[in-house]
């Protein structure tokens, strides 16, 4: 749409009349890596010139890491995002995500959970972190847990059903998509 495109355009001028601005990189990938562009190589290369620029710049690490994840990297995201953590003492609430998430790929079931618990004991209504949380359950047998973690995510407005779950996620490579599909399947929700 146009004002998509005119927002590139901003992010893009910004970029060339600040070069040596890590914000401006920042934003230029915030926008590249929204769904509804898509543009992760290009998200990726504004990420990195971000933290070129300005190596504590964690906010920009942790989107990259973002980035790594969704398009089938998860060992590489979460090499990222712990980098994140190590630089930032006090790291927000939604650093928790990729983290989580990054676990959960990987088979890493108990440090996916520890994660996405801290998430959400700081954020309770972060429907992605229910998500995966819900296919963790799957994996780790307890479906109880996830029961009552559908019911609370449905409180919220939104159905917990397979397809609505996987239509919610930014995860689009396919073998991570399976995974999570998995998880939320032996976590007996519904199709």
């Amino acid at each position: 749409s146009n004002t998509i495109a005119r927002a590139i355009q901003h992010a893009e001028s910004a970029v060339s009349l600040e070069p040596d601005l890590p914000f401006a990189h920042f934003a230029l990938g915030r926008l590249l890596s929204r769904r509804f562009i898509g543009d992760l190589e290009g998200a990726h290369a504004a990420f990195e010139r971000a933290i070129a620029l300005d190596p504590n710049y964690t906010d920009a690490y942790a989107f990259a890491s973002i980035v790594q994840i969704t398009e089938g990297r998860a060992e590489e995201g979460l090499e990222t995002i712990e980098e994140a953590c190590a630089r930032n003492p006090v790291p927000p609430y939604w650093y928790f995500m990729p983290l989580g998430l990054g676990h959960y790929l990987l088979g890493e079931y108990e440090a996916a959970e520890a994660a996405l618990t801290e998430l959400l004991d700081r954020n309770p209504n972060f429907l992605n972190a229910m998500r995966i949380l819900m296919a963790i359950y799957g994996q780790t047998d307890r479906a109880d847990d996830a029961q009552w973690l559908a019911f609370e995510y449905e409180a919220l407005g939104s159905p917990a059903t397979i397809t609505e779950l996987l239509n919610a996620t930014n995860v689009e490579y396919a073998p991570y998509r399976a995974a999570i599909a998995e998880g939320l399947k032996l976590a007996g929700l519904p199709d």
